[in-house]
């Protein structure tokens, strides 16, 4: 998959409330064009891009730092269960590497 990725990021620590959980996790933020949409309660309407996140495998953070961005990157995908049970969600596993 393509996209242009404007930054990535990993976030880990130690939850401050009981039962102070680890966490790990790791976003890569992409650039889409602002589409203009409207149902029965809003409107959306604008000009550029807007930031969307996507989830992203923490270990693959790594493949990403050496990038300059923005950059238009082809990414290695897969399909996970979603939060809270809630179908699929597109989760960024690496860089895809360069035919040879």
């Amino acid at each position: 998959m393509k996209v242009l990725v404007s930054g990535v990021q990993r976030i880990s620590g130690k939850a401050k409330k009981a039962p102070h959980a680890d966490y790990d996790f790791a976003r890569l933020l992409v650039m889409s064009p602002i589409k203009a949409r409207s149902g029965a309660d809003y409107a959306v309407v604008g000009s550029g891009w807007e930031v969307q996140e996507m989830a992203c495998e923490p270990t693959a953070v790594a493949q990403f730092l050496s990038q300059k961005f923005p950059a238009e990157l082809e990414v290695e995908t897969e399909a996970r269960p979603g939060a809270g049970g809630k179908g699929f969600e597109v989760w960024v596993v690496g860089l895809k590497k360069p035919a040879a």
